[in-house]
Formats: structure tokens, C-alpha cells, sequence
């Protein structure tokens, strides 16, 4: 209430109407008596007339993902206090693979808590990439450095080559012109 913003609740377990228990978390948003939200928290504290909250089911919020094709899996835990981390979903029941080939985890501030999310790629998804082997790209990157050293060597060959012409011209054009005999010139 003192922020005016929208925020989280810890997860908690609702009891939905088939039975189940499902972990979810509370949208709530402070109303004011007033349109505009007051500036300072005292004003805020004394302006507030009560609260609405939205439910939000972990599942029900999550369920257009496919995350049932097995080929990654998705995990969420609230480390907002990080010595207690608490779970709140998992799109497989083991929750984090600790065998998968691909690994990300980030951690971002939701509507003033923080959540960790986890997302591991099965290896069957890994394969499905049809990635280049690492040493085909190795071999590929190492003829491509070698080529590119190879013209490399050459354009510095030919410019080399280009000034001791040069240089032997001026050598030659400078013997003739400082020459008072007559100089005679054969080509075999």
C-alpha cells in the first residue's frame, strides 16, 4: 500500500473447485479514496480504503506454453528472500534436470518480488537443432584462417616485390642520368 503499485504475495496453495491444490499468488493493488495516488506513504497510509486482489493460478497463467512436448522444462522459484527460496511451478514434476545440455537461469524482479526461472533443454530437443559438430566448425574456422593468411602473405609478398622494382628503377634511372658515358642496354 505504501509503494501505490501492484504487487505480489508470496505463493500460497489455493483449493480450487475440483479439489486440488494449486500454487498460485495474489495480484493486489491498494485503492485510494481518491483518482490519484498520494505522494508520501503517510498520505498514502491514511488514504488507503482497501485492497483488490486477483488470484492467479501458476498453472491456469502458464498453460498456453507447450511445455508438455518434454522437450524443455520450465522452473519458477520466488528467491526474493534468497536464504528461503520458495517453489512455485515446475512444467515437469522433478522439477530442474540436472543432466541438461542446456542450462539458462535468470532472476527478475515481478511486481515487487523476485523470481528465478529456470528453463532446461532436453537432450532429445539438442539433437533436434541439427547443430554443426564443434569440429566441423573448428576445421572450417581453421582452412578459413589459413586461407586468410595465406592472402594475406601474398598482398604483402606483391606490395614488397612492387618497391624493390622501385627501388631497382630508381637505382637504374639514377646511374643514367649521373652517367657522362654513353650507356648501352641488352636484353638476353
Amino acid at each position: 500500500m505504501l509503494t501505490g503499485k501492484a504487487t505480489l504475495t508470496a505463493p500460497i496453495d489455493l483449493l480450487q473447485a475440483s479439489g486440488v491444490s494449486q500454487r498460485s499468488v495474489l495480484l493486489l493493488l491498494p485503492v485510494y479514496r481518491s483518482a490519484i495516488t498520494p505522494a508520501t506513504a503517510e498520505q498514502m497510509a491514511s488514504a488507503t480504503v482497501g485492497w483488490i486482489f486477483a488470484p492467479l493460478t501458476l498453472q491456469s497463467v502458464l498453460a498456453d506454453l507447450a511445455l508438455s512436448s518434454g522437450d524443455y522444462q520450465l522452473v519458477l522459484r520466488d528467491v526474493t528472500r534468497p536464504d528461503a527460496p520458495l517453489h512455485l511451478f515446475a512444467s515437469t514434476p522433478g522439477g530442474a534436470s540436472s543432466a541438461a545440455p542446456i542450462s539458462q537461469r535468470l532472476e527478475r524482479p515481478v511486481f515487487g518480488r523476485r523470481w528465478q526461472l529456470q528453463l532446461d533443454a532436453s537432450p532429445q530437443f539438442v539433437q533436434r537443432l541439427n547443430a554443426t559438430p564443434p569440429p566441423s566448425v573448428l576445421l572450417v574456422g581453421l582452412v578459413c584462417s589459413g586461407l586468410m593468411a595465406w592472402l594475406v602473405g601474398a598482398l604483402a609478398l606483391g606490395r614488397w616485390r612492387e618497391k624493390q622494382n622501385a627501388l631497382q628503377k630508381a637505382q637504374l634511372a639514377a646511374i643514367v642520368e649521373n652517367s657522362a658515358d654513353a650507356i648501352i642496354s641488352e636484353d638476353f
